[in-house]
């Protein structure tokens, strides 16, 4: 996962600077940084890594099936209810 969020991250923090440079570039450097990072960071998050790893979940998970994310609630296992 370090190796595919490296590889996800790199050129995306790389377009969103170069990209940004134009609009922002005259600003004080931790405003220019607090721009790109939110940028990088909400576009990996919420639009870059579900495809990614969606696309590579065979290589991430080898073995695939249910069981890949591990045990949790779409475990098949019963779990006894509190009375």
């Amino acid at each position: 996962m370090a190796v595919l969020t490296w590889v996800t991250i790199f050129p995306l923090i790389t377009l969103v600077v170069v990209v940004s440079a134009p609009l922002i570039g005259r600003l004080p450097l931790v405003v220019r940084l607090a721009a790109t990072t939110l940028v990088t960071v909400s576009l990996i998050t919420w639009v870059v890594m579900p495809r990614v790893t969606r696309l590579l979940r065979g290589w991430l998970y080898p073995g695939g099936g249910d069981d890949a994310a591990g045990p949790g609630p779409s475990s098949t296992k019963e779990v006894p209810h509190a009375r």
